[in-house]
């Protein structure tokens, strides 16, 4: 690590740690339940399924690709029961994803593709009334595109845009305040080439990743202001979701893996991507949480909430993807 970079992330109040694995197997931690999308007007099944929020009241967000491979936004309920499929109504919208909902159960943030432009766009619904909310981060140049990973109970959203270089930057904003430029704040990891931010709790604490000078992917936590950086030797971590506890769920990758903006925005698990992980603190031995089965591969968990509950997703053979539920054991 240069000089440069090194009294960057000290004078930024950076704190290093190392995250291993607890060696307890995950079906004495966790009782695991699939989650397949059937569609509850023809009983047709998704190709694939990718569970992202879980909320408090144990409701569930995510995704599905049907048999023409276009992707639609659903919920699923605590008695098992899916909704009709969530898709954004445009003439050029090409597919819904849907990875947040906020700990109320009250609202959801995802994002939705435009054929038309290639561009991608921020989309939040707000589920009392069937309202839809484009977002796009507003800046003074042009601003490629617009992803949406985190909201919370005060309508804060966090996410990345990439600017008109080309770059990826992480920001915040408020749902009350989205015609305002000052209402959009970006927040970059001090010394990174790009930061995208994941989650954010009810405290308006932050989860990210950014692109190291190394070319590594690297997580972090982002809480009062100060960068805790989550790390693993040989692997890179994504932390993709943290709840009122900052009880941190993600996966970590065996493989070099290619940031949003040089592949297109992306979320979810990345190509490469191997286990899931939780950590009870920030400074606690993570946890894996892998679904059991010697089918199962590329597993990764996008989300928990303040009862423990995380949703995520693993890889059958074939690379077809289902979604699940894991509930601790105690």
């Amino acid at each position: 690590m240069n000089t440069k970079y090194t009294t960057l992330i000290t004078m930024s109040g950076v704190l290093f740690l190392a995250l291993g694995r607890a060696p307890l197997a995950d079906a004495q931690r966790f009782i695991f339940t699939t989650i397949d999308y059937q569609n509850p007007i023809d009983h047709q099944s998704a190709s694939s399924t990718h569970l992202g929020g879980v909320a408090n009241n144990g409701e569930v967000v995510g995704f599905f690709f049907d048999q023409a491979g276009t992707a639609h936004g659903f919920l699923h309920s605590p008695s098992g029961t899916f909704s009709d499929p969530i898709d954004y109504v445009h003439a050029s919208v090409a597919g819904t994803f849907l990875y947040r909902i906020d700990s109320a159960g009250e609202t959801i943030a995802g994002y939705y593709f435009d054929s038309a432009t290639s561009v991608q766009h921020g989309l939040v619904v707000e589920l009392a009334t069937n309202t839809y909310i484009p977002i796009d981060f507003l800046a003074a140049s042009g601003v490629q595109g617009t992803l949406l990973n985190g909201i919370n109970k005060n309508g804060e959203v966090s996410g990345g845009y990439v600017d008109s270089a080309g770059t990826e930057h992480g920001f915040t904003a408020n749902l009350n305040c989205l015609a305002q430029t000052t209402c959009y704040q970006t927040i970059d990891f001090p010394g990174a080439l790009e930061t995208e931010l994941e989650g954010v709790n009810d405290g308006g604490d932050l989860v990210g990743v950014y692109l190291s000078d190394k070319g590594r992917l690297v997580s972090f936590l982002l809480s009062g202001g100060a960068f805790t950086i989550l790390s693993a030797p040989g692997a890179a971590v994504i932390a993709r979701g943290i709840n009122n506890f900052r009880h941190i769920v993600g996966f970590d990758e065996n493989s070099i893996a290619f940031f949003a903006s040089q592949m297109g925005l992306s979320n979810g698990l990345r190509l490469g991507s191997s286990h899931g992980f939780l950590l009870t603190s920030p400074t606690a031995q993570a946890i894996p949480v892998d679904f059991p089965g010697a089918d199962a591969h590329f597993d990764g968990v996008g989300s928990i909430n303040d009862s423990g509950m995380m949703a995520g997703q693993y890889s059958s053979p074939g690379f077809v993807t289902h979604g699940f539920l894991a509930v601790p054991t105690n």
